[in-house]
């Protein structure tokens, strides 16, 4: 599963790495190699061809795998929840001071780790299933919608293309 974009950001004005080197994509020459389009083309017609900027079949599986854990923190922050405001705080004064610190800790640590869960199912449930990239043949252009909602345009002999992993 490819997560680049949506938990860590893509790193721009970086250089090149060997493996993008190699697998350059020279639009002036013909490849005898069998399309892998993983649903990719949403819409093509005699001006443009716009594609997935990536394969999004897994789009929802950060969200249902972190969801699932999450209800285990809910309801371990609620166990440690009463050990401290109940047994704590309202509990046998002996054993106030080990029920404040056997609750609290774990406490905040489920506070902490649900607010982890939380942002990144925010991340992935408030974000497009994928960015479109246009490719305008009679401009000779290629549009690409970024993730802050701009559109970077740039000149279809200046592209570098190459095969992702």
């Amino acid at each position: 599963m490819e997560y680049t974009g949506l938990v860590n950001k893509f790193k721009v004005n970086r250089p090149l790495t060997e493996e993008e080197r190699r697998n350059r994509l020279d639009p002036a020459k013909r490849l005898e190699v069998a399309p892998n389009y993983f649903s990719s083309t949403i819409r093509m017609n005699s001006r443009y061809l716009e594609v997935a900027d990536k394969y999004y079949g897994w789009k929802g599986a950060l969200t249902f795998v972190t969801g699932a854990l999450l209800v285990v923190c809910v309801a371990m922050a609620w166990l440690f929840a009463n050990i401290f405001f109940v047994d704590g705080l309202m509990g046998n004064a002996n054993e106030r001071t080990a029920n404040m610190l056997l609750g609290g800790g774990p406490l905040l640590f489920s506070i902490v780790v649900i607010s982890a869960f939380l942002w990144l199912i925010f991340r992935e449930c408030f974000r497009l299933t994928h960015y479109p990239i246009r490719l305008q043949r009679d401009l000779r252009m290629v549009h690409v919608f970024r993730l802050d909602g701009t559109v970077l345009s740039v000149p279809w002999d200046k592209a570098f293309f190459t095969l992702g992993r």
